[in-house]
């Protein structure tokens, strides 16, 4: 009981830092969209990209390991050898990464920015040690459990980057003020995590003895991420470098109302990996199923919905946030992109979870490799000829794949309940919603966000009429906002 209460809160807590990150996009959408144009919001979107490809070379996958290998843990001694050692290698990896994109800025710009991107990616380059540091030391606190420690550090970060942003792109500094407001955020950021594990473990010069096996855990999560990255990211690569950035700037901005669908189920996926890496090395098999089944109830309650609701109004809140420039073609593109989002996060609390816990990484790699050479093909041949939606769809061809897959080899490591009639529910519920806002058709700001509102009342009263709720899970929201839930033990999986 009080291991669910745990899981509960902590995902309770980690759900407010996760909102601000999921809402930091949208917040500066309309900031850099309306301000610096397609092209100038498709620079800053590829640079994002770029940063993304950069974190998982040189994190070495040795943040997860960090988390598989010491949430158990309780010997200081050996917190201190692990964290330190794998502390100096990532942070070691990021600064020869941020020396070699530095380096070759020039000739990255010429090949998928238009070239006009050349000072921004060497700006960049100082956002690469100052966000590894970051990375570790959070990946810290998330792995003993300090989730308010590690939700705080985050909301610091999150908010100094949107104010900094803004700040500075409405000064005149454009996209590289945005870009160096990255750096000083993750730079204060992680100052202030690394004083807070200081206070707690002091300071160790690691011998890395234990660095062999985290390596050997992690680098396999290395073609894991990359190919995870072709499948999710490249597409903007591409785009740019046939269709140019601005091209780039329309279908990232798309991209960008899609990414607030993270924040449903972020929160469980950052304290699922702690939590069942606990239970399992436990031997805990039932409540690693229970933990499974409750996250991929809830993620698919909330996630169902959204990418529906999201496809029909993505128009008009594109037009919101940001120019017709941008809503003209943009809107296509979430009809492939937030349906993708469903699989990504039924993937990201299952499947992922459990060849995760089975220490399958080459088995993931070799799924998410098969996933981008997919993807990344179609999107050769068709996006010259198809255009933006091409990559929307491949994209979402490749995530059914990569999914599919997992979820077939994780159900012969380990079984756990999936709500399949619940799921039916959900979507006939979704259906109804559909339905209401088809009806109405929103055209200013306050009947959109009204009809958000009316679209959500309608589809939890169908869903609750279905019983695809029942009156203990109603129960449960509502304890889980005080956070105390006594009646866990009386939610079923149905």
């Amino acid at each position: 009981m009080a291991s669910y209460e745990k899981f509960a809160k902590d995902v309770g807590i980690v759900g407010l830092a996760q909102l601000i990150l999921a809402l930091r996009g949208l917040i500066l959408l309309p900031i850099i969209a309306k301000l610096l144009g397609t092209s100038g919001y498709g620079i800053w979107a590829q640079v994002i990209v770029t940063l993304g490809i950069a974190e998982f070379l040189y994190g070495m996958g040795l943040g997860n390991a960090l988390v598989r290998f010491l949430a158990a843990e309780t010997d200081r001694r050996e917190i201190q050898e692990g964290f330190y050692s794998i502390l100096s290698t990532v942070v070691s990896g990021s600064l020869v990464i941020a020396l070699v994109l530095a380096l070759f800025a020039q000739p990255i710009s010429n090949a998928v920015f238009d070239g006009q991107g050349t000072t921004t990616l060497k700006l960049a380059a100082l956002v690469i040690p100052c966000s590894a540091l970051y990375t570790v030391c959070s990946r810290y606190f998330l792995t003993f459990r300090q989730t308010r420690t590690y939700s705080i550090l985050n909301l610091v970060r999150y908010l100094g980057e949107i104010g900094l942003v803004a700040g500075l792109v409405t000064s005149g500094f454009g996209v590289n003020g945005a870009v160096l407001s990255l750096a000083i955020a993750a730079f204060i950021s992680s100052i202030l995590a690394l004083i807070l594990i200081v206070l707690q473990i002091g300071i160790k010069r690691p011998d890395f003895r234990h660095l062999k096996s985290y390596l050997k855990f992690g680098l396999p999560i290395v073609p894991l991420l990359l190919f995870a990255w072709i499948t999710q990211l490249s597409d903007r690569y591409v785009i740019g470098h046939f269709l140019g950035v601005a091209s780039v700037g329309i279908y990232s901005a798309a991209y960008t109302l899609c990414g607030v669908m993270g924040w449903l189920h972020r929160p469980i996926v950052t304290i699922l990996q702690p939590t069942l890496s606990k239970s399992y090395d436990e031997g805990k098999t039932a409540e690693v199923q229970a933990y499974l089944g409750y996250s991929l109830k809830y993620v698919l309650m909330l996630a169902i919905p959204a990418a529906i609701g999201l496809s029909l109004l993505g128009k008009q809140i594109l037009l919101i946030f940001t120019t017709s420039e941008f809503a003209s073609d943009g809107y296509l593109v979430l009809f492939f992109v937030a349906p993708s989002q469903i699989f990504v996060m039924v993937y990201a609390v299952t499947g992922w979870q459990v060849l995760m816990l089975a220490k399958r990484t080459k088995t993931l790699a070799v799924i998410w490799g098969i996933a981008a050479l997919v993807n990344l093909g179609l999107n050769l041949v068709l996006v010259p000829h198809f255009g933006i939606l091409a990559a929307a769809g491949t994209t979402l061809l490749a995530y059914i794949l990569g999914t599919g897959i997992t979820l077939y080899l994780s159900f012969r490591e380990l079984t756990f309940p999936v709500c399949r009639v619940f799921i039916l529910k959900s979507l006939v519920s979704s259906a109804v919603m559909a339905g209401v806002i088809l009806l109405m058709n929103p055209t200013r700001t306050w009947e959109v966000i009204l009809i958000i509102a009316l679209g959500a009342v309608v589809y939890v009263l169908t869903l609750r009429l279905s019983r695809g709720l029942t009156r203990d899970e109603f129960r449960f929201f509502a304890l889980l906002l005080r956070r105390n839930l006594p009646v866990i033990n009386r939610v079923h999986l149905r």
